[in-house]
């Protein structure tokens, strides 16, 4: 879960970024952005902490209406000694709105993949309004990291 600890502002969006662990275990993040008074930033960080997992959660997506969600395909790299896993959780709206909703994973799926109408797990569901998806990363070797560049979910009424 990232938490903002700095002062960086970037007003015209970011162009690229790579990060650099030193043998050391000091860590930098170069930062191209749009701004054209500060086109390069670097921030200083880490500490030298290898952490081996992570987890991101996305934010719902509100499909409008009831929907059955067939399946997802992802776009990433997975070297070797990494891995990445997702999970998918389907609901119904309460009142209109996915505000609120109650969601029940299904999953891990190694990659792209059909998601089931109903599984082991009662309270997962299938179709439905509501849908968010949890990634989680893991590496044994602190020089190699899997990336997810994008997923798409397929739906249909």
């Amino acid at each position: 879960q990232p938490a903002r600890c700095g002062g960086l502002n970037v007003d015209s969006g970011i162009n690229g970024l790579a990060s650099v662990l030193e043998g050391d275990g000091d860590a930098y993040t170069y930062i191209i952005t749009g701004d054209s008074s500060s086109e390069l930033k670097i921030i200083e960080g880490g500490g030298g902490k290898f952490v081996a997992n992570g987890t991101y959660t996305s934010q719902i997506f509100d499909a409008g209406s009831d929907v059955y969600f067939n399946s997802f395909a992802v776009n990433h790299i997975v070297p070797s000694s990494t891995s990445i896993q997702y999970e998918v959780a389907v609901a119904t709206a309460v009142n209109n709105s996915c505000s609120g909703v109650t969601f029940s994973y299904a999953g891990p799926f190694a990659t792209s993949s059909a998601l089931p109408s109903t599984t082991d797990n009662a309270a997962y569901q299938n179709p439905g309004r509501c849908i968010k998806y949890k990634v989680t990363f893991s590496t044994a070797d602190p020089t190699q990291t899997p990336i997810l560049y994008d997923i798409n979910f397929n739906y249909s009424l």
